[in-house]
Order: C-alpha cells, then sequence, then structure tokens
C-alpha cells in the first residue's frame, strides 16, 4: 500500500465527509436542530452522512477467478463495478432510503466497503469527522447555507469543493 492510499482512504474520506455532511445537515433543518439537541446523537448522524452521501460513489474490482454475482457470470480479470452510492439507497435494505435520518437504527451502509477491502481511512473518519461536526455546530450557532455547493467532477468520489456558508 502507497502512501497515496493512505491520503485518499483518511485525509480525504474524513474531508469529503465533513463538507457533504454539515451540508446536508443544513438542508434538513429538523435532523439539524435534533443533532443540536441532542449531542449524543453525533455517531449515528455521521454514519447516516455516510450512507446518504458518502465520499465514495463507485468500486472498481476484478474477478481472481470464474466468479458468479447475481446470476452473471465473470472471467478473471473482468472488471465488476459497484455503485456504492445507489447500494446506500437500496429500498429492499433502507426504511424510506431518500430521507436523510441521523437517527436510524440497525441499518449498515456500504460507504467504507467490506471484507479485506474494508477502508483502511475508516478509523479517521469516524474520530475526527464527529469531533469537527460537532464543533462547527457549536461554535457557530447560526451556520446558514449561503449559496450553492460546487461539487467536484469525479465520478467515483464524491464532495463539495466549495459550500459557501454564513455565520
Amino acid at each position: 500500500m502507497c502512501a497515496v492510499d493512505f491520503l485518499v482512504a483518511g485525509y480525504l474520506s474524513t474531508t469529503f465527509i465533513i463538507g457533504t455532511g454539515v451540508r446536508n445537515l443544513l438542508l434538513n433543518p429538523d435532523q439539524l436542530a435534533a443533532l443540536r439537541g441532542d449531542s449524543t446523537l453525533i455517531g449515528g448522524a455521521l454514519e447516516e452522512m455516510l450512507r446518504f452521501d458518502g465520499p465514495v460513489q463507485v468500486i472498481d474490482r476484478y474477478a481472481a477467478v470464474d466468479t458468479e454475482v447475481g446470476g452473471k457470470q465473470y472471467k478473471p480479470g473482468a472488471k465488476v463495478t459497484a455503485v456504492v452510492g445507489s447500494a446506500d439507497h437500496d429500498p429492499s435494505v433502507f426504511t424510506d432510503p431518500d430521507a436523510f435520518q441521523i437517527q436510524r437504527t440497525n441499518e449498515q451502509h456500504m460507504s467504507f466497503g467490506a471484507g479485506i477491502h474494508y477502508c483502511i481511512g475508516a478509523p479517521l473518519v469516524r474520530l475526527v469527522g464527529p469531533v469537527a461536526i460537532e464543533m462547527l455546530l457549536t461554535e457557530f450557532p447560526h451556520l446558514a447555507l449561503d449559496g450553492d455547493a460546487q461539487w467536484q467532477t469525479d465520478p467515483y468520489l464524491r464532495a463539495v469543493t466549495n459550500l459557501p456558508l454564513r455565520f
């Protein structure tokens, strides 16, 4: 594993979820009010931010051996693409999947992947993300959107590159 992998997995995932997560909180004032009213919800809020609009949207994998997924056969070397952002909105897995709800329970998102490919940056996101978001909300009680977000253009990763805020 190289340093670039650590950079993307840790730093970028953390900064991406802070920006996008704050945006989604501000777009959902009822959820923002719930979090401001009960700071113990921050862990669940972060998980919902990851599920609802996570930093990783698409993951490519290559079959190492003959493989069957969803009734389709893949030969060794065949590329398989998982659209994680879509999977995290699957109505057969998530109740009201297109709603941003920080108090969801018992619902597992795919934002960090799974198994041997589980994101090495997940612990950093879960450690730094809640602290940064909680500090923003505490230090700036009148935080509000002040324009349209600008988004980066990489289809594999999703994040705001500019989030105009008023405080």
